[in-house]
């Protein structure tokens, strides 16, 4: 038996025409069959189709059983009496799809000679600690990455507790003879957890590294009053519907686009940019606005620290370029080629303003002290053969990049001389 589907969630065909006032060709209007009969294989897949998409979008694991959802899958399968996988057999399939994914990516480990890992820690809405574990390898001349784990720590996230936490993953995974390196942030318990506890080198992650250089150079440039102001207009429009809609009429009126204001966040990288660019784009709604309704006396922003704020999220733009760049090409070999470019860039001009040159000289300080001087970067970069010709880095660093691979390559050999030596006197 076939049946028009005239419903949209319930409601009637001639609803639907009487509310839009058009007439649907019939052409467009689906017929299924709901005698069909779904083979034990359609169903299989199926639910294999439900699962990854529960999955890949971060759906509950309960949405199968939604009315909506039922009824959707209703119309797609052509039969009326299709019966969703249920909590149990969403969650024993989930397990199950993982054990075969596992078994996969551990034969790919096994087959490289080296991996490297980056380790996180990061916090859940319900204020659960996890550390998050990626893997990094080399294959088919490709670099590719997976997630190994995500692990909730409850405990202190003492030195100790890390490096057993990355221990437990490397066994896990059997993969501890072949981690070279564990990229982390600067935190002194993982970073000591690593070195410690683990058989890996420690490398700092210079992306981390950027955003506490760009805090202590915002300090350095006595910017610190300017983003209290900042914030404090800000959250007086995200504060109070009434006036975000006042905000909103004037960008309107003046025809500004009408863009949300945006709240740094300490933890959010470059958030404070997104701030500053979203007070720009709005200055003039938002100084007619506050001009109207008195608000915001000891917080305005004047003629001068706009003017600031504008230079600064100059600064802030380039450093975002740079960042975003590193995360596209996310092997240590780019540091080396991303410092030069700092280097360039971080130069004191002679038409900066003072806050600005303080920033720089800031940054660039604490640059030099927590990257420049990790030889393994430099390594890299000499040996990366995508960076041949090393553009973009002058002839004597490339020199000093060729004596420090050779410096490292002697120690290597001295080390392995003496391991034979000792072996022989055995």
């Amino acid at each position: 038996m076939s049946c028009l589907i005239t419903a949209v969630a319930g409601m009637p065909y001639g609803y639907l025409k009487k509310r839009n006032h058009k007439t649907v060709p019939r052409k467009n209007i689906l017929i299924y069959n709901t005698n069909r009969v779904l083979s034990s294989g359609t169903l299989q897949d199926i639910k294999e189709a439900v699962v990854k998409w529960i999955v890949k979008s971060c759906r509950p694991l309960t949405i199968a059983k939604d009315e909506g959802f039922v009824s959707m899958m209703k119309i797609a399968t052509g039969c009326d009496k299709f019966v969703p996988p249920s909590y149990a057999t969403v969650t024993e399939t989930i397990h199950h799809m993982y054990s075969e994914e596992k078994t996969k990516l551990q034969t790919r480990l096994q087959a490289v000679p080296g991996v490297s890992m980056t380790a996180d820690f990061w916090t859940s809405d319900a204020n659960h600690s996890y550390l998050g574990v990626t893997v990094h390898f080399v294959e088919e001349w490709s670099l590719r990455s997976s997630i190994l784990d995500v692990v909730e720590v409850p405990e202190s996230h003492t030195a100790e507790v890390c490096g057993e936490t990355l221990t437990r993953v490397m066994n896990e995974w059997h993969i501890s003879d072949k981690v070279f390196t564990i990229v982390t942030d600067r935190g002194s318990n993982i970073v000591k957890g690593v070195r410690e506890f683990t058989p890996s080198i420690s490398t700092n992650c210079v992306a981390h590294i950027m955003q506490r250089g760009i805090a202590l150079g915002m300090k350095a440039a006595e910017m610190e009053s300017l983003l209290a102001k900042c914030r404090k207009i800000v959250g007086h429009f995200k504060h109070s519907a009434l006036q975000s809609a006042r905000l909103s009429q004037a960008s309107q009126d003046l025809e500004i686009e009408n863009l949300k204001l945006v709240q740094d966040v300490s933890t959010r990288w470059f958030s404070i940019l997104a701030m500053a660019e979203r007070l720009l784009s709005q200055r003039q709604a938002i100084a007619q606005v506050l001009d109207d309704t008195g608000a915001c006396a000891d917080s305005r922003i004047t003629d001068v620290e706009f003017s600031r704020l504008e230079q600064m999220d100059n600064v802030l733009s380039k450093l975002k370029e740079l960042s975003d760049w590193l995360g596209k090409y996310v092997t240590g070999s780019v540091v080396v080629h991303a410092l030069r470019k700092l280097e360039k860039f971080l130069a004191c001009c002679p038409d900066d303003p003072m806050y600005v040159a303080s920033f720089k000289r800031a940054f660039s300080s604490y640059l030099d002290r927590n990257v420049q001087a990790l030889p393994i970067l430099k390594a890299c970069a000499f040996l990366d053969p995508r960076f041949k010709t090393l553009k973009g880095i002058i002839s004597f660093m490339f020199t000093r990049l060729h004596c420090t691979f050779v410096d490292m390559l002697l120690n290597l050999l001295l080390t392995v001389a003496k391991l034979v030596t000792l072996m022989t006197m055995r």
